[in-house]
C-alpha cells in the first residue's frame, strides 16, 4: 500500500471544529511517516483544500476541483501535453473504454 485515503466524512468538518483538524492532521502525519501519500476525498469549497495544502496532503479530489466526466474526457484531459499519460506512452490511440472517473484527483 503506498497510498491512504481520508473519507469524506473528515473533510466535510474541516473548519467546523477542531477536532476534525487534528484527526486530518494525525492521519497525514501517519500516512508520512510510513512514506505514504496522502488523498483527501470529499473536497467540495475552498476552505478545506487551502487547509489540506497547509497539512502538505499530496492530492485531493472532490467536486470543487472536478465533475464527474465520461472516459473520452477524461482520456484527453491526462493525454494532453503536461499530462500524466499519453498516446504514445500508452500505445492507445483511444481511451480504454473500462474507464470511470467519478471524480478529479488533483494533485494539491
Amino acid at each position: 500500500m503506498q497510498t491512504l485515503k481520508i473519507d469524506r466524512s473528515f473533510i466535510a468538518r474541516l473548519g467546523q471544529d477542531d477536532d476534525s483538524l487534528e484527526i486530518v492532521r494525525t492521519i497525514v502525519a501517519l500516512a508520512h511517516n510510513l512514506g505514504m501519500d496522502v488523498v483527501a476525498e470529499g473536497v467540495e469549497t475552498a476552505q478545506p483544500l487551502a487547509q489540506l495544502k497547509a497539512l502538505n496532503c499530496e492530492y485531493a479530489q472532490g467536486y470543487y476541483l472536478g465533475r464527474t466526466t465520461d472516459s473520452n474526457t477524461a482520456w484527453s484531459l491526462i493525454s494532453r501535453p503536461g499530462g500524466e499519460l499519453t498516446a504514445s506512452s500508452t500505445g492507445r490511440a483511444a481511451p480504454p473504454r473500462d474507464v470511470a472517473v467519478s471524480r478529479s484527483l488533483v494533485n494539491v
